[in-house]
């Protein structure tokens, strides 16, 4: 969870918005994505759903010993 202010300072603080755009055009972005955050999710704090994906990989030498058929 998540608050509107907080999200709204995570998105400005990333590549895409504050290292890419003037000042000027952060503002406007972030005007447009507080009344869109408003509109859609009047909640707050706001849930942000997140997905996590994991790979997990042993060794082959070491992968043999520990799952030998017995």
């Amino acid at each position: 969870m998540s608050s509107a202010a907080a999200w709204r300072g995570r998105i400005r603080a990333s590549a895409g918005v504050g290292a890419s755009l003037a000042p000027e055009g952060v503002a406007a972005f972030d005007d447009e994505l507080r009344a869109m955050l408003a509109e859609r999710y009047p909640d707050d704090p706001m849930r942000v759903m997140h997905r996590v994906f994991a790979a997990i990989g042993v060794a082959p030498m070491i992968a043999s010993t520990i799952f030998r058929a017995t």
